[in-house]
């Protein structure tokens, strides 16, 4: 195009006309092999006027335009494409993902939502109870369905699946040691009803242990909460020598006397490993590690530098068990001594029934302690019974009954120990005709023990 031959509009339009026949010649070349399908699924070539780009579509920026257009022909060409940019940045702008131009301009985002864990019990075969009165009923029978207004009776319902059974107990025994402990005031009416049910519960195979451990949670709960505990102790204690218990709910009975026991009189005991560490000094000249014991004294210069810290004195807690040691302790013995007939009277002779008795009886006079108002009464009674069991021909009751005679000297009693000459006599010869080592062990310890308070108790007259 040469300046001042035609008008510019000429020349851009020859132009133009001049680029889309280069352009349809290219694409022609490049769709030789392209084919579409027509009417009727016939293959028809494809034609080089299907690539061809509308010259509509062109936008070409104004430094790309010839020389010989003017500036009026410019100007309008340059209007359109930044009006066309303006277009494209407004809808960018206004996209659904930003919010900055909305409504919500400004407000603060919302804080994270602390909701609590969800621990998915509603999709559990069984809701856990929530009040003391549906614990109880869920131990006892599934709950009844409304048919027609009405309750269903035994004869409408349908039989409940073993499955279902054990879920409702289990549920009930889990949640029922919460429930109690809270004491609501239908605890007093149904400490001796969940006591009953609890200890006559019974397990699918595979279930035992798991069953069992819920149990005891239970009934040491309604042991230690004050609404129940008296009611809670009578009715244990004479369920323990009922006739229709087996020995497992007879140990299980003295298993939650012991536990109740430990945490009325809060008997928290530090480990032994932390108590040796504490008891061992930071620069013990014994150590074969230490540079006293390679160097010599005169490592350094005959002066050694100790650091030592104040003892640390252990935290006292209150005994609420030192006040309930009468109501646990002499009703159990005389129980023991009058059992039912049958099967309780046979059970109350029981080696492993007897040996945790003993057992139960040293736990209860331990955590009743030195302060206890009825140390005297209690060591007493215990002492008759281990006395007693100091011959059985089983080495366990043996063993428990040294155990028993250690209690009694731990909360200071030693005197009635030495006020029995048979029990001394028996003390000073076990070590020639006792079988078992163990119980030669404990009873010696116990021997050594009382040797060592003679003087004191004796006046010297050893």
């Amino acid at each position: 195009v040469k300046s001042g031959t035609g008008t510019p509009a000429a020349a851009l339009q020859r132009l133009l006309l001049r680029y889309n026949a280069e352009t349809e010649e290219q694409d022609a070349c490049k769709s030789d092999d392209a084919q579409e399908l027509g009417p009727g699924g016939m293959v028809v070539p494809v034609s080089a006027s299907t690539f061809r780009t509308p010259c509509a579509d062109i936008k070409e920026p104004a430094t790309t335009l010839p020389r010989c257009m003017g500036d009026a022909d410019i100007q309008p060409v340059a209007a359109a494409a930044a009006a066309a940019a303006e277009d494209a940045g407004s809808e960018s702008a206004d996209s659904d993902d930003d919010d900055m131009d909305g409504p919500l301009k400004g407000v603060p985002p919302l804080p994270e939502l602390r909701a609590p864990r969800d621990t998915c019990t509603d999709l559990r075969l069984v809701q856990p109870p929530r009040f003391l009165q549906s614990g109880y009923e869920m131990l006892c029978a599934p709950a009844k369905e409304d048919v027609g207004g009405g309750r269903a009776n035994k004869s409408t319902s349908p039989q409940e699946l073993p499955v279902a059974a054990h879920a409702r107990v289990a549920s009930a025994l889990a949640t029922l040691p919460s429930l109690v402990r809270v004491s609501p005031p239908e605890l007093s009416q149904l400490a001796q009803p969940l006591c009953s049910r609890v200890l006559r519960i019974g397990s699918q195979p595979g279930w035992e242990e798991e069953v069992a451990r819920d149990r005891r949670a239970v009934l040491v709960s309604l042991l230690v909460a004050e609404g129940s505990r008296r009611h809670a102790l009578r009715q244990l204690i004479t369920e323990f020598a009922a006739d229709d218990h087996s020995l497992v709910t007879r140990g299980l009975i003295l298993q939650v006397l012991s536990d109740a026991a430990r945490e009325l009189s809060n008997d928290i005991h530090e480990p032994s490993q932390q108590r040796l560490a504490q008891s061992v000094p930071l620069n013990s000249k014994h150590s074969p590690d230490s540079p006293a014991s390679k160097d010599g004294p005169s490592s350094n210069n005959g002066r050694v530098r100790r650091f030592a810290s104040a003892t640390r004195i252990p935290p006292s807690y209150v005994n609420r068990f030192s006040a309930e040691l009468r109501h646990f302790l002499h009703p159990l013995i005389a129980r023991w001594r009058q059992p039912d007939g049958g099967a309780a009277k046979w059970a109350a002779t029981d080696s492993s029934l007897l040996g945790s008795l003993l057992r139960c009886l040293g736990i209860l006079l331990e955590c009743g302690g030195r302060a206890c108002p009825d140390r005297e009464t209690a060591a007493v009674a215990c002492l008759d019974v281990a006395q007693e069991c100091l011959l059985h021909q089983e080495p366990y009751v043996r063993r428990c009954s040294a155990f028993v005679l250690s209690r009694i000297l731990l909360v200071g009693c030693e005197t009635l120990l030495v006020s029995r000459p048979f029990l001394l006599e028996h003390l000073e010869t076990a070590p020639f005709y006792e079988a078992d080592a163990v119980c030669r062990k404990m009873l010696g310890g116990i021997l050594a023990w009382l040797g060592q308070s003679a003087a004191c108790l004796l006046g010297g007259n050893v």
